[in-house]
């Protein structure tokens, strides 16, 4: 039996303002997220017209997933499609307080798992190579590359965080950092180690410390706050900062994808590989769970104990 009020929940018109929501927030990884399944889902159904969630049964999800199967894509990216659809019907459902065990095609519809991804984490070799190689300074790679420092040393601190850094964040004598994580509201009180100090240094020439200006010339002070204009311009300098670590990877002879997500793996694997216990990772990375860490540093097990055989081997 179709619950009361379901029929009436229009899919985009519901979708869109949960992914301004998330954009109001700042919280622009689950709106992109969000907004990207929707996209693909719209263009799959080719709608003209909204459509309700109870029009998305488990028959039309299967077959958007084999139209996905069927393209050139890897699963990763279909099963994302799914997950962010399932998330925002699951918001529906809670928002507009449906019960749970009504008609939706997610109960009838396993999104699966996709096959394990190529690691995302690089050695500390790697790493060392990425930061030691030297660039021409105050330039777009230049700072890229002093933010991707900063970032490694600060507890694999993500980019949005880093961009929304506040001089009042910096505590003492640029000696830590106190901030709270975007993603879950932890709140982060973080040792400025190694160059870092250097680095916030650099960047606070000019600007007041205890005041509210940012940190990193990431985003324009004057945009914050301006709805569109200042998730456009995130989005957009986020892309900047992964292109230009793709660039100096390339330069420093590093054969990787590298993104900021590469490297907030490989900080939390190079504290596996000095023997760190898990629950101290799992806190340094502002985790939910340690079975959340144990996903990031499951992709370097095969190679560790493939390591471990041929050290053996007659």
């Amino acid at each position: 039996m179709t619950p009361k009020g379901i029929k009436t929940i229009k899919l985009f018109e519901y979708g869109n303002t949960l992914v301004e929501h998330y954009e109001n927030l700042k919280l622009y990884g689950r709106a992109k997220s969000y907004k990207q399944a929707l996209s693909a889902f719209k263009k799959y159904t080719n709608c003209k017209e909204d459509i309700t969630f109870v029009e998305i049964t488990g028959k039309v999800l299967e077959q958007w997933k084999v139209n996905m199967m069927n393209k050139p894509m890897k699963d990763t990216s279909y099963n994302a499609y799914l997950k962010g659809l399932r998330a925002v019907i699951n918001h529906g459902i809670k928002d507009h307080k449906l019960p749970k065990d009504g008609n939706y095609g997610f109960q009838y519809f396993t999104v699966g798992t996709p096959q394990p991804t190529q690691k995302r984490a690089i050695h500390l070799e790697q790493i060392k190579a990425l930061f030691e190689y030297l660039l021409e300074k105050d330039t777009s790679l230049w700072h890229s590359q002093q933010q991707a420092i900063f970032m490694f040393n600060t507890n694999g601190i993500n980019f949005r965080d880093l961009a929304y850094l506040r001089m009042n964040q910096i505590i003492g004598d640029f000696d830590r950092i106190k901030y709270t994580r975007a993603k879950n509201h932890k709140n982060f009180d973080i040792v400025i180690a190694g160059k870092s100090k250097e680095i916030l240094q650099y960047y606070s020439q000019g600007k007041k410390l205890n005041s509210n200006e940012l940190v990193f010339p990431i985003l324009l002070q004057q945009i914050l706050g301006l709805g569109k204009k200042e998730v456009t311009l995130y989005e957009s300098r986020s892309d900047v900062f992964n292109n230009n670590l793709k660039k100096i990877a390339s330069l420093a002879g590093i054969d990787t994808n590298l993104t900021s997500y590469v490297l907030r793996h490989s900080f939390a694997t190079a504290l596996k590989h000095s023997g760190t216990n898990i629950s101290y990772i799992s806190e340094a990375l502002g985790h939910d769970s340690s079975k959340t860490t144990q996903v990031y540093l499951d992709s370097f097990e095969t190679e560790d104990n493939d390591n471990i055989t041929r050290s053996v081997a007659f």
